[in-house]
């Protein structure tokens, strides 16, 4: 069915629970679709990067989402201000990301008949988190994604999952290559630094479940050990967050002379290009780890825990090394094998990934992928 706009222009509408990760996942996108001269909607919880969204043309509604948390009255009042926003903009197809913009915003979009794709990012906190939490969201994700025309994944175990559990049908669900990587941006650079120390290098949000405490075992391993190396964390925090690692500690142990905290940037290149390599020792629930994307992008190799989302991007021995998940000791034999690799070796590593990158995770396949289905929905 052709839904279009009854203001007369072509609008596109999407819907996350911060405009962080909209600007910073996804611009390249946005701007693709301003280009083709479509109206952008974006929906999502205010933060420092609203006026960077309607800076390159997007309209934006400030939608307050709290993910983490179940409260039947805010999330109904939830529903209730999508709908609105909906029926106002009338898109002609919404898209959808992480669980509350995917559950409600599905359910607004089914009641006024606009098509809308949720894009499940990763199973994250309310699969991994709290038992008790799980069966009402897998209840919502059943009910609400009947009413979406499709469904994508960024990889195929979490396809399967939502599959098996029966919250959607298989002929729903389709794999995305991640959310896309630039590799022209996240281009190898002449590294800077001197050969010593060995630089490895932790980007993540500041959570528990993205390994952090793991990574801090570790470098005290190697510490003790007498090994010269250094560890750098660059995170965003995450307050207020059930599994946030607080300020205090992580200060604690910069004073312990165990982490270089890197605070947070808008732009990893430079870090990135300083690090022999990246290390990222999750359990948590992942869909594709950004993370690990730019840095193979930029031919640096990596350590990652051998799980769902991150064995999607490296191969053990290829791109990098796998590590077991919640092991200090697996991931120090790792950090000290990654540190005593021939030069050549650990090059070539670095230029697996970048092929890898360019192959499998380019930004422009998966902008094709938007652009198919964008097209279904607008007439000429």
């Amino acid at each position: 069915m052709m839904h279009s706009s009854t203001t007369g222009t072509r609008t596109i509408a999407f819907v996350s629970n911060n405009c962080w990760s909209l600007y910073n996942f996804r611009k390249p996108l946005l701007l693709h679709f301003l280009r083709q001269g479509y109206r952008v909607v974006t929906i999502a919880a205010a933060d420092e990067y609203a006026s960077e969204l309607t800076s390159i043309g997007c309209i934006f509604y400030p939608v307050e989402f709290r993910n983490s948390t179940i409260s039947p009255v805010r999330d109904l009042r939830l529903f209730f201000v999508l709908r609105e926003i909906y029926e106002k903009e009338n898109p002609g197809i919404i898209f959808h990301y992480v669980t509350k913009p995917c559950i409600y915003g599905s359910f607004a979009a089914g009641i006024l008949n606009i098509p809308s794709v949720s894009v499940i990012t990763g199973l994250g906190y309310v699969f991994s988190g709290r038992k008790w939490i799980r069966k009402p969201v897998r209840f919502l994700f059943r009910r609400a994604l009947v009413n979406a025309r499709q469904v994508w994944f960024l990889n195929k175990e979490n396809a399967h999952f939502f599959q098996q559990q029966g919250i959607i049908p298989s002929g729903k669900a389709r794999i995305l290559p991640g959310e896309g990587i630039d590799t022209q941006w996240f281009s190898p650079r002449p590294s800077l630094h001197p050969e010593d120390p060995f630089i490895f290098l932790m980007v993540s949000r500041l959570l528990w479940s993205k390994g952090l405490g793991i990574y801090v075992q570790a470098a005290r391993i190697l510490r003790g050990k007498g090994l010269k190396a250094e560890f750098r964390l660059l995170g965003k925090p995450e307050a207020g967050h059930p599994e946030a690692v607080s300020q205090e500690q992580i200060m604690a142990w910069e004073n312990d002379k165990i982490l270089v905290n890197l605070g947070f940037t808008n732009d990893v290149r430079k870090d990135l290009a300083e690090a022999d390599c990246l290390v990222l020792p999750t359990y948590y629930e992942e869909g594709i780890p950004r993370t690990l994307l730019e840095a193979c992008s930029m031919e640096i190799p990596c350590i990652t825990t051998d799980q769902t989302g991150s064995h999607s991007v490296i191969e053990d021995q290829v791109n990098g090394l796998l590590c077991k998940s919640k092991d200090p000791e697996d991931l120090a034999q790792k950090m000290i094998t990654m540190m005593g690799m021939d030069e050549h070796k650990r090059k070539e590593m670095g230029r697996n990934g970048r092929e890898k990158m360019i192959s499998e995770f380019d930004l422009s396949r998966v902008t094709g992928i938007y652009q198919e289905i964008v097209s279904q929905y607008f007439a000429g």
